[in-house]
């Protein structure tokens, strides 16, 4: 989403064939990028859907803003991969 190059990095272009969907695939995809990412030491990854937020959502992932983006509406969401702190 280049109107937000402080928003980084991004999850793009998750896709499962549609005979394959409904089967925690498109589930693990996002959780394994997010292991990844978070070994990395990224600490949130961010994302933008015009119609899955609710999958996102079932995930972890929260609403950041809703915006309209190339003439759509969009719900820009983050993921927190930051460890949280213990109590001192």
């Amino acid at each position: 989403m280049d109107t937000r190059p402080e928003l980084s990095p991004w999850l793009a272009s998750v896709y499962v064939a549609a005979d394959h969907r409904r089967q925690g695939i498109g589930s693990a995809l996002v959780r394994r990028v997010a292991e990844e990412a978070a070994s990395l030491g990224v600490e949130a990854l961010y994302l933008f859907t015009p119609d899955q937020e609710r999958f996102y959502a079932r995930l972890g992932w929260t609403v950041l803003e809703r915006c309209t983006y190339r003439g759509y509406p969009q719900v820009v969401m983050t993921l927190s991969l930051a460890a949280p702190s213990s109590p001192g």
